[in-house]
């Protein structure tokens, strides 16, 4: 991968001039080659234009599920994360960042340090993730449990004789009425009215 540039350096152009336009341009220029995954640890530039580093716990199309990295210990919900240093996150505090505002990547974490996290995110915001899993399982058992038995080929048979017997009788009721519609219209022809 590149060096990228320091943000401050892609703000000014050749001139010396500040350049916001140029800045976007840069900015985005220097993003497209880059695939953000789960589990990525990138720099994020913040609206304060302070940047920030952020854990990737989900990518989506236009921005990704990401957690704060911060050197001091929150005072509630504590989730350690090694980066380029230890560092932590609040497990209670998820956000999201724009892919056009992560300024660079810092590491990738492994994929069970990340399912740790997630498990330690979904509990601190009370989301019992093993309690809901079972509470579908058991939902599931249930409906199997009320499923109707099996159809037997005697009903298969008999669900056959009554389709061939109902489309019998459309056949029939279709030949009257067009025959009923087709005399109508002969007798308009003859000046006939009721």
């Amino acid at each position: 991968m590149q060096k990228m540039l320091d943000k401050h350096e892609m703000l000014y152009n050749g001139s010396g001039y500040c350049d916001i336009t140029a800045y976007l341009a840069m900015k985005g220029f220097e993003m497209d080659g880059l695939n953000y995954k789960d589990g990525d640890i990138v720099t994020v530039e913040q609206n304060n234009w302070e940047e920030c580093e952020m854990l990737i716990l989900k990518c989506h199309t236009y921005y990704a599920t990401a957690t704060m990295l911060k050197d001091s210990l929150p005072s509630e919900n504590a989730i350690p994360v090694i980066s380029r240093k230890k560092m932590y996150i609040d497990g209670g505090r998820t956000g999201y960042a724009f892919y056009d505002r992560i300024t660079g990547f810092v590491k990738e974490l492994p994929a069970d340090s990340l399912d740790e996290i997630r498990k330690q995110i979904a509990s601190a915001m009370g989301l019992h993730i093993e309690e809901i899993k079972g509470k579908i399982d058991a939902e599931t058992g249930k409906r199997e449990e009320h499923e109707l038995p099996a159809i037997t080929k005697m009903q298969i048979k008999k669900l056959t004789e009554d389709l061939i017997e109902a489309k019998t009788e459309l056949r029939i009721f279709r030949e009257l009425y067009e025959k009923e519609r087709n005399r109508g219209n002969n007798a308009d022809e003859r000046g006939y009215t009721e």
